[in-house]
């Protein structure tokens, strides 16, 4: 079985309507392949990458794709790749395919300086096998919009029409999404999700913008109706401030003729409790979304912040799919920051599998809860872990 990159466009087509065939979805093939033909050097395709392995006989028989995003970690704008399309073919299965080309693209994307790969699974029982682990946990919650009538709104509110208009929000998203770890600091042309002419398409988008003119704030969002309930779903959304934030859900109160709801999956510093009168009437759900995998170790723990002490620590990890990640790193930190990470025969303080030490990172859960997880063994210093691996604010906002 050969594995590696797809070129042409005819490959792409044929890795598509795999991707068709395995999540059982229509596609129109025709349809695909002028989309194809028709891309622009400056589509979204530009940061996307496929992969695919062949049989011996040429069949491509799995791919997958792999998204190009900067992201924010612990205050650093480093490489993630967003995987998407992961499919075989039915009657092909069981032979190692797609193993072989994560193995091959997490290879490629350790030496490209990747230092995070994350994915929207079907199964977490099934990507835990390379290496990823539950990273992300949104809360979906929902207001009634009449609740939101009494908010100050102080802001100047304007609707952006076409398709296009993302110039102006990207620098005000970019600093949005730095206050979150896995916050996508997206290209001009990693927008589609929200691209679109608010009447055709039904995708609107509002700016808010202060007493002197410059832009606070932004939301986006979409009309959808369910079993006779009226609601505005966030897609996306950036404030600068308190004041930018209270002003996007005033406007939504005044929309509460039109929508008796308004939510989505929020920053998860947004509890809709506190602006609702009465809390019981806002409806929250707590759901798993996606996975993550740490790609490279020692370049990881060299960003990650740091308590404000001077200390050590030695950290033992197993990435059995990825082995050169594996072994034991010690830590040394000092003033908020990691002065040095170097691979040592040292008794480790913390021993654990790749996917633990990826939510450890993070800071998907408070570090009471992420240190007995069933494969983390903390062997000394629980206190000091506890503080090098705090709680932190997670926000993985993008589909693919």
């Amino acid at each position: 079985m050969k594995i590696r990159k797809l070129n042409s466009i005819e490959e792409r087509l044929q890795a598509r309507r795999i991707a068709g065939l395995a999540f059982v979805i229509p596609l129109d093939m025709e349809k695909e392949e002028q989309r194809f033909s028709l891309l622009s050097p400056d589509s979204e395709e530009k940061n996307v990458e496929s992969w695919g392995a062949f049989l011996d006989d040429g069949t491509l028989t799995a791919g997958l794709c792999n998204h190009h995003y900067t992201v924010s970690f612990d205050g650093h704008r480093v490489l993630c790749g967003g995987v998407g399309d992961v499919s075989s073919l039915p009657e092909n299965r069981r032979q190692g395919a797609v193993r072989g080309i994560f193995s091959a693209k997490l290879r490629e994307m350790r030496e490209g300086d990747f230092l995070f790969s994350y994915l929207y699974p079907f199964s977490h029982v099934y990507y835990r096998q390379f290496g990823y682990e539950l990273c992300q946990q949104p809360l979906r919650q929902w207001i009634k919009c009449q609740d939101l009538l009494s908010l100050p709104c102080t802001h100047a509110i304007e609707m952006q029409n076409g398709a296009g208009c993302f110039e102006e929000i990207t620098p005000l998203s970019h600093r949005f999404m730095m206050r979150y770890n896995l916050g996508v600091l997206r290209e001009s042309n990693q927008w589609n999700f929200v691209s679109g002419d608010p009447v055709k398409d039904r995708k609107l988008r509002y700016l808010f913008r202060d007493q002197q003119g410059r832009l606070a704030g932004y939301v986006c969002f979409i009309p959808q109706e369910e079993n006779g309930v009226r609601r505005a779903e966030i897609r996306d959304i950036a404030y600068e401030d308190t004041p930018a934030l209270l002003s996007i859900l005033a406007f939504f109160g005044r929309l509460s003729a039109q929508y008796q709801e308004v939510g989505g999956a929020l920053p998860p510093d947004v509890d809709l409790r506190l602006f609702a009168g009465e809390p019981y009437a806002v409806r929250q759900e707590r759901t798993c979304a996606g996975m993550g995998r740490i790609v490279h170790v020692e370049k990881v723990l060299s960003l990650m912040r740091a308590p404000q002490e001077v200390g050590e620590a030695v950290i033992e990890v197993e990435d059995p799919f990825l082995p050169e990640n594996s072994g034991r790193y010690r830590l040394l930190f000092e003033n908020g920051a990691i002065q040095s990470v170097s691979r040592t025969e040292l008794p480790p303080d913390l021993s654990c599998r790749i996917g633990d030490l990826t939510r450890l990172v993070l800071g998907t859960d408070d570090p009471l809860v992420s240190l007995t997880a069933p494969g983390v063994t903390v062997a000394g210093k629980k206190e000091l872990l506890c503080r090098l691996f705090p709680k932190k604010n997670l926000y993985m906002n993008q589909p693919f």
